[in-house]
């Protein structure tokens, strides 16, 4: 077991700890990865994750240099495709370099995307849930673990104000101002409304002081 100092909050927990015996990722009937040196990461709302180094990784993996995502308990993932047999997954699997305090137990290791190994065997180690007090919900999770696949800002505000709606939050429309660092631009506007459902954007100007909807 992975022990460290608790850096997040006492809501929030991750725990590392080492696999017994072998690890298999399979896809299909082909070897993605199989390790006496696996780890399994809880996190808290999320399902745990198994790290292999990246020695003991089989499929071919090719760093895709267009993707990268950052967590701020782990640090900045590198993403790869993944090579098995015929087969090439786009961004199949991602690896922390250089990873914050958290995350330095799987620091150089090789974690799949879900739905790239369809299986994986552990038959000598049993995986187990988290045990930590946390509060979350639908709209938290949502956030955590979907809202980052929006390629676009009109994309986020738009899934954003529906999800609060289907999570029992009577919205109506929403207004998200986007700073820009440019210093003569100060951003854009998002407004999402729920009769029409779409979002509308524009600059802002002191010309929207005037407008009603500001005034009232």
């Amino acid at each position: 077991m992975t022990v460290r100092a608790q850096l997040t909050s006492n809501d929030y927990g991750i725990l590392v700890e080492t696999l017994a015996g072998a690890v298999t990722a399979w896809r299909g009937d082909k070897v993605l990865a199989r390790s006496r040196n696996a780890k399994v990461m809880y996190e808290t709302r999320l399902q745990p994750v198994i790290y292999f180094p990246v020695e003991d990784v089989v499929a071919r993996l090719e760093r895709a240099s267009d993707r990268k995502t950052f967590c701020p308990f782990k640090g900045t993932a590198s993403y790869d495709h993944v090579h098995i047999g015929e087969e090439t997954l786009e961004h199949g699997a991602w690896c922390y370099h250089n990873a914050l305090p958290e995350g330095q137990a799987v620091d150089g290791y090789v974690a799949f995307m879900p739905g790239v190994a369809t299986h994986i065997e552990h038959p000598d180690a049993e995986l187990e849930n988290l045990a930590v007090n946390n509060v979350t919900g639908p709209t938290v999770d949502w956030l955590l673990r979907e809202a980052w696949t929006a390629k676009t800002p009109e994309e986020l505000v738009g899934a954003l104000g529906r999800k609060l709606y289907e999570d029992g939050i009577a919205v109506s429309r929403i207004t998200i101002l986007i700073w820009s660092l440019h210093p003569m631009i100060a951003g854009r506007i998002f407004i999402w409304s729920r009769d029409e459902d779409e979002v509308k954007s524009y600059a802002p100007s002191y010309e929207n002081l005037e407008r009603p909807a500001f005034r009232d």
